[in-house]
C-alpha cells in the first residue's frame, strides 16, 4: 500500500503518521516530493524525488508538466513494489496522483483534511479538478461528518465519500489526572500553527481578562508561523495581542516543538485550550483537531 504526500513529513503531521505506522494487514511505503523529520516520523520504505540527482529531478518535473502530473519515478517504484492500493493524502495530491493510478491500474483512496476542502475550492480551477477527482478516484474519505457534508456540496457522490475519524496511540499517551497543589499556578496550554482559523488571539484575549481576577494562572503557547504570508501576518497579531494586553509576563512562548517534546511539555500543564473559528480567508478545520483528542486522552 502506497501513501502519497507532498512533503513527508511536516512537523505537525503526527496524525498522518499514525495512519501509516499503525497498519497491520498491509505493508506501507511512502512516495513524496521531499523528506524531512524522519527522526521523528520514521518509515521503513520511503521514495522521494529529492533523492534523485539534479538532472533526473529536472526531467521528472518537466515530464510531469506535459503528462498530466505523471512522474515516471513514482510509477517505477510502485510497480517494483507490487503496490495494490494508492492512498493520496490531501485532495490536491489526490488529483495529481490520478495519472499514476491510471497508469498502474490500481484503486485509489483520497483523504481530505481541511485546507483542501475549504480553501482550494475558492478557485475555479480546483473546483473543476475536484470534479475530475470525484469521478475517477475510487473512494473519498473525510475525517468527520462536517467535512463529508462539504464534499457533498462540492459535488462528490454520496456513494463515494466515507468518514474515517483520525485516531491516536493510547499506549504513547497515558491518562494522567491533573491535580493542583497548594499555591501552584494553573497552567493553560495553547498549541497550533499560527493560522487565523486556530483562534489563538481570541484565546489570549480571554486569558487576559482572567488575569485581572486570577493571579495564579499562566499560558504555555506552542506553535509558530510557516512560510505563508497569512501565517506571518497572524503571528504579528498574536504578538501584538500579547503586548497590548500586557500579558507577556504570563505567556511562556516556546515556538514550534518536535512532537515528542510537545507531548512531554503537555505533562506540565493542567488545561488545554483549543479555540477554532471561521476565519476571513474561509479556511476551516477538517474535524476535531487531533491535539484536542490527544489532550483529552492525556487527562
Amino acid at each position: 500500500m502506497a501513501h502519497s504526500v507532498r512533503s513527508y513529513l511536516f512537523r505537525t503531521g503526527s496524525w498522518l503518521y499514525a495512519q501509516i505506522s499503525h497498519l497491520k494487514k498491509y505493508h506501507p511505503l511512502v512516495i513524496t516530493t521531499r523528506k524531512r523529520n524522519l527522526d521523528i516520523f520514521p518509515v521503513k520504505k520511503i521514495y522521494s524525488l529529492s533523492d534523485l540527482n539534479g538532472l533526473n529531478r529536472f526531467f521528472q518535473r518537466q515530464y510531469a508538466k506535459v503528462t498530466n502530473f505523471y512522474y515516471p519515478f513514482f510509477f517505477k517504484v510502485l510497480k517494483e513494489n507490487q503496490v495494490l492500493l494508492l492512498h493520496s493524502h490531501f485532495g490536491n495530491r489526490g488529483f495529481f496522483d490520478l495519472a499514476l493510478k491510471q497508469k498502474l491500474k490500481i484503486p485509489q483512496v483520497t483523504t481530505f483534511y481541511g485546507h483542501d476542502v475549504s480553501m482550494l475550492p475558492q478557485e475555479e480551477r480546483w473546483r473543476k479538478r475536484f470534479e475530475v477527482l470525484f469521478t475517477q478516484c475510487d473512494l473519498i474519505l473525510a475525517e468527520g461528518n462536517y467535512m463529508k457534508k462539504s464534499l457533498l456540496e462540492l459535488g462528490c457522490p454520496d456513494s463515494k465519500v466515507g468518514v474515517q475519524h483520525l485516531g491516536i496511540d493510547l499506549e504513547k499517551i497515558p491518562f494522567i489526572p491533573r491535580k493542583l497543589t497548594d499555591h501552584q499556578k494553573v497552567k493553560i496550554m495553547i498549541a497550533g500553527t499560527f493560522r487565523e482559523k486556530k483562534g489563538i488571539t481570541y484565546a489570549l484575549e480571554a486569558f487576559a481578562k482572567l488575569t485581572s481576577k486570577y493571579k495564579n494562572i499562566e499560558v504555555t503557547l506552542i506553535g509558530d508561523a510557516g512560510r505563508s504570508q497569512r501565517e506571518v501576518n497572524y503571528k504579528k497579531e498574536i504578538i501584538s495581542t500579547i503586548k497590548t494586553r500586557n500579558i507577556a509576563g504570563k505567556v511562556n512562548y516556546l515556538g514550534f516543538l518536535p512532537y515528542p517534546n510537545f507531548i512531554e511539555e503537555a505533562k506540565n500543564n493542567h488545561i488545554f485550550l483549543s479555540p477554532s473559528i471561521h476565519p476571513s480567508d474561509g479556511e476551516t478545520e477538517g474535524g476535531a483537531p487531533v491535539t484536542l483528542i490527544e489532550m483529552s486522552a492525556y487527562g
